[in-house]
């Protein structure tokens, strides 16, 4: 890559995309989190182990499931009406692939800084 860097941070549609993306820059000579930030979606077990450790979203699957087969037995036994939407909360978990930069900071000259892991409580409630 040559002339002015335009991005300091990826966001990948998911994890395997993301990993992809950090082999893609390091083959540039760039350094992840060092020049580009990069975070993924959904937390695959390879995830924990990429090099960098890879910061993703983690869904809450189990309670998604869990949700859905309720407003299934709620439906077929005629207790609830059909519900257009329902949200969970996803969780931040901060790894090893993102780190902080200062407004008005050019892309690629952050100074490098500890994140704060976020997490969510799952289930944020229903309409």
């Amino acid at each position: 890559m040559s002339g002015r860097r335009k991005f300091t941070a990826l966001a990948a549609f998911n994890d395997t995309s993301a990993i992809g993306a950090i082999r893609a820059l390091q083959d540039l000579g760039l350094r992840v989190p060092g020049d580009d930030s990069v975070i993924g979606f959904d937390d695959i077990k390879v995830a924990a182990f990429n090099n960098p450790r890879l910061t993703t979203i983690r869904q809450p699957l189990s309670n998604m499931g869990r949700i859905a087969a309720q407003c299934v037995l709620n439906q077929l036994n005629g207790s609830e009406r059909f519900r257009k939407q329902i949200t969970v909360e996803p969780e931040l978990v901060v790894r090893e692939s993102t780190r902080a930069v200062d407004q008005g900071t050019q892309a690629g000259s952050a100074k490098k800084s500890k994140s704060t892991p976020k997490s969510g409580t799952g289930f944020a409630g229903t309409d």
